[in-house]
């Protein structure tokens, strides 16, 4: 390929080539490989089966739902340079896309075409290893595909491109590479930007700063304004996946990144799931898999194994937004048992300090976390219930909002503030639940 490009990536690491990962993978079972690949055609086949949301629409290779183009790379066309994260399955490398059509332009002079960076994300050759690793990661990795491929939202990671060819064959081949999904380049993360904030927060809560620095608290209340809007970008994120009946199961600061024009984009599709009317249960939950996610964000419902619904990301939701507030790990030290029966059957919650500490933030949204995480799945928001209160929150004015203590009146109707709360250390005990 291009030399100039190879030269860009190789600045933070020198570009693994796929041949030299194809080598490292010479000892995977091939048979495993054509396993894993049959596995993950019934992954797709099981997500599109009675799907609302694939119901018009086949995707992949082709157009997405959208109608925006999904390219089918040649793995030859992308030089694939530095580790930018690694999951359970699978890891993301920062990646430069060039077609060789372009690339060979002008009859071998260097193009003009810019060098953009994306993200490329593949199985790692540890779990093709694996044979029930491999098939998971490969289902995972195709039903994640299969998603994006059908959604178009500012706020969520785009597709750009796959690997050229059938899924199930590319799988089968028993290569590191040889399934991948080109998506956008992410520059940050909303772990290292709760670091930051966290840094700016310690700085202004010195009341000799304050005092001589922030005399009118404009820098204080412009930060929790910034907090506010990343939460109304993944309020509205989620809310496009429930408007399309998809449930993201897995809201949480890793999976939230940031371009590099500060734009928030939800991330890593491989716990998301449609919701299906096959499966609805008369009460309005559904049959789906549970201890699904990560067990700090997981509702009690989803940790105990019993049906649930879309709630369990208002859920998510609202520990994340008080995580996002506070600038504290909720839940930090818990062990999985402690968690279970403090969390899960206890009803403890982060506690939050409406008349000290926590007074400066906008009553709606105290009362709004509080209902996100409300054992009872009835009690708790919808993304579009999220949204209207964040919005006017969100806004520049917000501060009008902080000090005035609202009832609730989502559009579900009004419900009694979650009250009697026993502080535990810095939780507190929801309403009706012993701990």
């Amino acid at each position: 390929m291009n030399g100039a490009i190879s030269s860009v990536v190789s600045q933070s690491c020198p570009p693994q080539s796929y041949a030299s990962d194809q080598q490292r993978n010479g000892d995977v079972d091939l048979t495993v490989a054509a396993g894993a690949g049959r596995a993950a055609q019934r992954a797709l086949e099981r997500l599109t089966r009675d799907s609302r949301l694939f119901r018009d629409y086949q995707g992949m290779g082709g157009h997405s739902a959208s109608g925006s183009e999904i390219a089918s790379i040649d793995p030859s066309d992308l030089d694939v340079g530095r580790m930018l994260g690694r999951g359970g399955f699978s890891e993301v490398h920062e990646a430069i896309w060039l077609p060789s059509s372009v690339a060979e332009e002008g009859d071998g002079q260097e193009t003009t075409c810019p060098k953009k960076r994306y993200a490329v994300k593949y199985l790692r050759a540890s779990v093709m290893k694996d044979k029930k690793k491999f098939e998971r990661g490969a289902a995972d990795l195709a039903i994640e595909a299969k998603l994006l491929s059908a959604f178009d939202h500012p706020n969520i990671i785009k597709m750009h491109g796959i690997t050229a060819g059938s899924i199930m064959d590319n799988i089968a081949q028993g290569t590191e590479c040889s399934f991948f999904l080109v998506v956008d380049r992410l520059c940050d993360t909303l772990d290292n930007r709760m670091e930051a904030w966290k840094g700016k927060s310690e700085r202004y809560s010195f009341l000799l700063y304050r005092a001589t620095r922030d005399p009118r608290g404009t820098k204080r209340r412009a930060q929790l304004v910034e907090r506010l809007r990343v939460a109304l970008d993944l309020a509205r994120a989620v809310q496009y996946l429930h408007d399309n009946s998809v449930a993201f199961r897995d809201i949480k600061p890793e999976n939230i990144g940031f371009d590099n024009g500060g734009v928030l984009k939800l991330f890593d599709f491989g716990l998301a799931k449609e919701v299906k009317p096959s499966r609805r249960y008369a009460d309005g939950t559904y049959r789906l898999t549970g201890n699904t996610g990560s067990r700090r964000y997981m509702a009690p419902e989803v940790a105990k194994a019993r049906p649930y619904n879309l709630s369990v990301d208002s859920y998510s939701f609202g520990i994340l937004l008080w995580e996002m507030l506070a600038l504290e790990k909720p839940f930090k030290g818990y062990n999985e048992l402690r968690h279970m029966q403090e969390v899960v059957e206890g009803g403890v919650r982060p506690m939050i300090d409406r008349y000290n500490e926590h007074s400066h933030w906008p009553a709606e949204v105290q009362d709004l976390i509080e209902t996100c995480w409300d054992a009872d799945w009835h009690e708790r928001p919808t993304f579009v219930d999220i949204v209207n209160v964040l919005e006017p929150c969100a806004d520049e004015d917000g501060s009008k909002h902080r000090r005035r203590f609202s009832s609730r009146s989502y559009s579900k109707g009004a419900s009694p503030r979650i009250g009697g709360t026993q502080r535990v250390g810095s939780f507190v005990q929801a309403r009706g639940e012993a701990v």
